[in-house]
């Protein structure tokens, strides 16, 4: 996973994007222990799981030091979003669903049960994922899908192997069929949720002593916003 915070030039508002690509279905984990039960989930599911569930407890340790508990997670889960390693993301660090600290199917709060980001086998669905954490949902402004990759056809996609010139040259180094996933859009309205510190010290605690001299002192003043 690699995790990174912004902030929003214009309101302040801070949140951090954590992006990863868990374990393919095609891969073989037999060596620990996870192979293909034939539930439908493919291979590698325990190891998914336990991937994600890492994840969520290690956002909530505020990794990048932000401050702000606004968290986005993204990227190709390997995972349909009613499978164990989404259900377990969405359950939050606290592995309970219902409480505060739950996540958000994005994609399908805002695009419904028919979502799709990939094809397989003629048949559709979506691996990419976007769950927003309780503390950034209200930022949320939408989520899309932007359909550039998944329903074109293998002649003209970025993958040049085994193809003959002829193949190789119908393709162009435009947006589309960049990947054979679509990307997920986000639109965040973030705001400043960190409120400013003030701390003030001097260095006298009496101003008027007891022989009614002046005395000098000194206020130090750390503000921090």
């Amino acid at each position: 996973v690699l995790a990174q915070t912004f902030r929003d030039n214009d309101t302040g508002g801070i949140f951090t994007v954590a992006v990863n690509h868990l374990k393919s279905k095609g891969s073989d984990c037999n060596d620990v222990g996870d192979p293909d039960t034939g539930d439908g989930a493919g291979n590698c599911n325990l190891t998914r799981l336990s991937a994600a569930q890492a994840l969520v407890d290690w956002l909530a340790g505020d990794p990048t030091g932000s401050g702000d508990g606004d968290f986005l997670i993204i990227g190709d889960l390997n995972s349909y979003d009613m499978e164990d390693p989404i259900d377990a993301i969405k359950a939050g660090p606290h592995d309970i669903l219902g409480t505060e600290d739950d996540y958000t199917d994005l994609i399908l709060a805002y695009q419904g049960e028919h979502a799709s980001s990939y094809v397989f086998d003629s048949q559709i669905g979506y691996l990419d994922h976007a769950l927003a954490n309780s503390d950034l949902l209200s930022e949320v402004t939408g989520t899309t899908i932007w359909h550039i990759n998944a329903d074109e056809p293998d002649l003209i996609d970025y993958d040049m192997t085994y193809k003959k010139d002829a193949q190789d040259a119908i393709y162009w180094p435009d947006a589309y069929r960049s990947s054979d996933h679509d990307p997920v859009i986000v639109g965040l309205d973030v705001c400043d949720e960190i409120a400013p510190t003030v701390e003030v010290s001097v260095s006298r605690d009496m101003l008027w002593p007891p022989n009614h001299k002046y005395v000098k002192v000194t206020a130090t003043v750390t503000a921090l916003d």
